[in-house]
């Protein structure tokens, strides 16, 4: 399971922008990544299949 960086206050980081993931995302689905990485992130996924194709980290 991936898990975020989390500050004193609690805030959690997406793990591939770096940005604050807003609380009620991560209370509603305890995201790791904030709406915008997680939508590239589906899309690479839709495109090159989720198993043995380039994902987003390949990418970078």
């Amino acid at each position: 399971m991936e898990e975020p960086d989390e500050d004193s206050n609690g805030n959690w980081y997406c793990l591939d922008c770096g940005e604050i993931i807003p609380k009620a995302r991560v209370t509603a689905v305890m995201a790791v990544r904030c709406v915008d990485c997680a939508g590239r992130r589906e899309k690479m996924q839709r495109v090159h299949g989720a198993v043995g194709k380039p994902t987003l980290e390949d990418t970078e």
